[in-house]
């Protein structure tokens, strides 16, 4: 059928024009902020309806501006625009500020021709801007009164007691849920869980004080909480179990402590509350209140390293006691301990040949390693100054090789090489010796032949055979918050028409990237993939020697 000749009103016509050239506009999209834990020299990209939602396209990579602010424009079009920002893929796309999903953004186009956004947070990280918390109650103990109600009291009510506004409710699925807001002033809370007082709050495994909890918004939108047992509840029950170290190697330590670890502290071998105290009559003992479960345990010096074996050096069983057998007290003997597996008679002496010349007369000096779970200043391992002014440790030596260090008394001040540099640990393996020399070329706390202000070169001695003739390098790193063409950074040519670039020695780790100008043109490997940054720390040599595999834009 034809319309020729058919009349159409005038409005209709400028109706048609208005949606087919008034609306095809295009849109400028422009990023004011990111999260502070982007990481940096990250690209951004926006995918949408516009390019079947690819999250890496290229062609829809937001540029740096000026201001700092992040833009694309979009082709021209018209009707609704849908779209989310991410870092190249789908598990690095925007969340909300609790590091939730969030639907998708969405535009008509109209005659505005820029719009602003803000990204709150990424899918893979911490989302640092929550505001708020809810804490679900995963685990009560079986001798919960049903009449209780269930509260928390911490810092945020001054720990106040049977405050209701801090009470938790069941949600639709019957779990016990509170919603916290974020603090106005802080970002931290402490907390406990009570049962309206603070006579009837949490306790730990054992019936004992529990240390506060600590809350941090900004990281988490849900946290779960397990209660063990209620202090006023447990401290009712009189059945306890003691264990009793009946007898202990004779190589043990006489400054070490030691601990009982086992499935009632999730194998911890270095709690605190379970460490042994000694006895009037010389042994040492720990008292445990009874449970219900069968114990699992061993006894440990404080690290798996330093745990109990049998008397031929050899993993044991884990220890076990039944509750219901009726008996209160275990008597224990330990036959040997992993790290101190001796070789009945042998000894070894260690000697101090030479020490920096900045060493302090009348230095503490230590050995520290696998044999004493790396302490710094373990007393039975201090070296002795002789008249002669070396210094001298005699220790039995063991079937296990070990690796050890010197320091003088703690990390800060223990051993490095000549230059400054963490050295390596040294190793003691028994080979019929009875007396090793060692030789301490620098302490760390007390640098000597290395300067912290002396220059460091820089030089890239290969390029890829497709870098641009006129090409200008830059160093990108952690000196320049990742700058990727920051003119205090471009490198020069030498004579040889190698880029290079003078530093100064820092002492702390520096990594870094070669750039060409912008992430776009980083260096990569041959094959186009990404490197891993480059780093240096206490560089031995005064010039570092580096090549270019390849350039991610070409």
């Amino acid at each position: 059928m034809s319309v020729r000749g058919l009349h159409i009103p005038i409005w209709i016509w400028w109706l048609a024009a208005g949606l087919l050239f008034g609306s095809c506009e295009q849109l400028t999209i422009r990023v004011e902020s990111l999260p502070a834990n982007t990481p940096p020299g990250t690209p951004i990209f926006i995918a949408g309806n516009f390019n079947f939602w690819d999250p890496g396209d290229q062609s829809f990579q937001l540029i740096r501006q000026p201001d700092s602010s992040w833009a694309v424009t979009l082709p021209k079009g018209f009707g609704t625009v849908e779209f989310k920002f991410t870092r190249g893929d789908w598990t690095t796309v925007e969340a909300d500020e609790c590091g939730n999903n969030i639907s998708n953004r969405s535009y008509r186009y109209v005659s505005k021709d820029t719009i602003v956004a803000s990204v709150a947070s990424w899918h893979d990280l911490n989302p640092l801007n929550c505001s708020k918390v809810t804490l679900v109650l995963t685990d009560l103990p079986e001798n919960t009164p049903n009449a209780d109600e269930i509260m928390i009291t911490g810092s945020f009510n001054n720990w106040g007691e049977a405050d209701t506004n801090y009470q938790f409710e069941n949600d639709v699925d019957g779990r016990q849920i509170l919603t916290l807001p974020k603090p106005s002033n802080a970002t931290d809370y402490e907390y406990k869980i009570i049962r309206g007082s603070l006579a009837a709050s949490e306790g730990d495994e054992f019936g004992h004080e529990l240390p506060h909890r600590k809350l941090t918004f900004g990281q988490r939108d849900t946290v779960f909480v397990s209660v063990q047992t209620w202090e006023d509840l447990e401290k009712q029950q009189s059945s306890s179990v003691t264990l009793i170290l009946d007898e202990l190697p004779q190589s043990t330590p006489a400054d070490d402590d030691i601990y009982l670890v086992g499935n009632f502290n999730n194998w911890y071998p270095r709690d605190q509350r379970l460490s042994f105290k000694q006895l009037p009559d010389g042994r040492w003992g720990i008292n445990l209140p009874a449970k219900s479960k069968d114990l699992e345990f061993k006894i440990t010096r404080g690290d798996w390293g330093t745990v109990e074996v049998d008397q031929f050096g050899n993993e044991m069983d884990n220890r076990k006691h039944r509750p219901t057998s009726g008996q209160d007290t275990l008597y224990i003997k330990v036959e040997n301990w992993r790290d101190l597996k001796r070789i009945e008679g042998q000894t070894v002496t260690f000697v101090i040949e030479e020490l920096p010349a900045n060493t302090p007369e009348n230095a503490r000096i230590y050995l520290s390693g696998s044999m004493n779970g790396w302490r710094g200043s373990a007393s039975r391992y201090e070296f002795k100054k002789g008249k002669d002014g070396q210094y001298r440790l005699n220790l039995p030596t063991y079937y296990k090789p070990h690796e050890f260090k010197l320091t003088r008394g703690n990390w800060e001040s223990a051993e490095v090489d000549a230059f400054g540099s963490e050295r390596a640990n040294r190793k003691m393996r028994y080979r019929g010796n009875k007396e090793v020399a060692l030789r301490v070329d620098g302490w760390k706390d007390m640098p000597s032949t290395w300067s912290k202000a002396s220059p460091l070169v820089i030089v890239v001695n290969r390029l890829p055979q497709n870098t641009p003739k006129k090409a200008t390098l830059y160093f990108a790193s952690s000196l320049n918050n990742w700058d990727p063409n920051a003119n205090d950074y471009a490198m020069q040519k030498d004579a040889q028409g190698r880029y290079f670039i003078v530093l100064r020695k820092t002492g702390t780790r520096t990594e870094f990237k070669f750039t060409r100008g912008g992430w776009r043109t980083v260096e990569t490997t041959k094959n186009g993939n990404d490197i891993a940054n480059r780093y240096f720390q206490r560089p031995k040599s005064d010039t570092l020697f580096f090549q270019i595999s390849g350039w991610r834009d070409q």
